[in-house]
């Protein structure tokens, strides 16, 4: 955008420079100078930071991202117009120059106001379905000229209003569904907040119940003992931290406390953090992440068994002890 006002700005001082002082008759440049306004969009980036207007935001992208469909839908409709108009036209003409004497001085008007040619008679038509004019008249015209012809009108009337204008309009809808879909950093930034606001409700529950000694860490007692509470279930629940055997749940939060110290109880923000991890359901990756740790136990322990029986063969069917097998096999014994 600068570089494109910049460059319009030269051409027309270098313009004004090579012209001074004689007549000018070559182009006038001045219009360039309203290009200058052009600089006033940079106004809606500002727009884009600011996070009461999100509304906004979505109405001005919308109208940005629709001119490309805006460009195809009115191509469609000139191009529905102009058949519906050659039809019209093709057929009043014929109707005029067989019973000219017999229209009145309204019919005459009304066919060479609105249906004189076809540029004409598709702005009429576009009238008539945008509510510019009352089709009514046209449709007496058209009745006028033939019943068939009054029903072709009909039938125009009809689509426009319940086909073609709910198309386009469904068009553009779409398309504002697809621009109001949140982007991946405002997903990313929702998620935290949303883990935040949960991580606080968490260790305010846990301080108030399980932390009555302020030593800062929960027992299993504690935790046995507190989730008989209404309150803390119904937290837990709505929180997806469904705990249907406390003690197995409270195994998993120590295993998953790597700063225990031979310490039993679990620290407060550890607990938290790995309840955080835990609530919800089990994902796809989770299972899949289950399926692999279980795969490679099963792959690990298959070959320790059978690094086990070569070692039991060893030493029993070829009467070998340790000290006179190999010192693979000696490995292989050791295990």
């Amino acid at each position: 955008m600068d570089v494109s006002l910049v460059l319009f700005a030269i051409v027309e001082g270098t313009f004004m420079l090579t012209t001074r002082g004689q007549t000018n008759d070559g182009p006038n440049l001045t219009f360039l100078r309203l290009l200058r306004i052009l600089k006033i969009v940079k106004v809606f980036r500002v727009i884009r930071a600011v996070k009461f207007v999100q509304d906004l935001r979505l109405m001005l992208d919308c109208l940005l991202s629709s001119v490309g469909q805006l460009t195809w839908c009115l191509l469609l409709i000139v191009f529905v117009l102009y058949l519906f108009a050659l039809i019209f036209v093709q057929a009043l003409s014929s109707y005029a120059l067989e019973n000219w004497d017999s229209l009145n001085e309204h019919e005459r008007l009304l066919i060479g106001k609105a249906f004189g040619n076809v540029g004409v008679a598709m702005v009429s038509l576009f009238q008539a379905t945008t509510g510019g004019v009352d089709w009514w008249d046209h449709y007496d015209l058209m009745c006028t000229a033939g019943d068939f012809l009054g029903a072709t009108y009909l039938w125009f009337i009809a689509f426009f209003a319940i086909a073609a204008w709910n198309i386009v309009t469904s068009t553009f809808v779409e398309k504002t569904f697809k621009l109001a879909l949140p982007s991946v950093d405002a997903l990313i930034i929702e998620k935290h907040s949303r883990d935040a606001q949960c991580g606080c409700e968490l260790l305010a529950i846990l301080t108030e119940y399980m932390n009555k000694d302020g030593d800062g860490r929960v027992s299993l007692d504690e935790f046995n003992y507190h989730m008989t509470n209404r309150k803390v279930l119904d937290f837990f629940a709505v929180r997806g931290l469904d705990v249907k055997d406390a003690q197995s749940f409270f195994m998993m939060l120590q295993t998953m406390n790597d700063d225990r110290n031979g310490d039993d109880r679990v620290d407060l923000k550890t607990f938290v953090s790995c309840a955080l991890r835990l609530q919800g359901s089990a994902t796809s990756i989770d299972l899949q992440t289950l399926h692999f740790d279980v795969k490679k136990m099963f792959y690990k322990q298959t070959d320790r068994i059978k690094r086990l029986e070569e070692s039991l063969e060893c030493v029993i069917h070829k009467g070998n002890t340790v000290e006179e097998c190999t010192t693979d096999e000696v490995e292989e014994c050791t295990l």
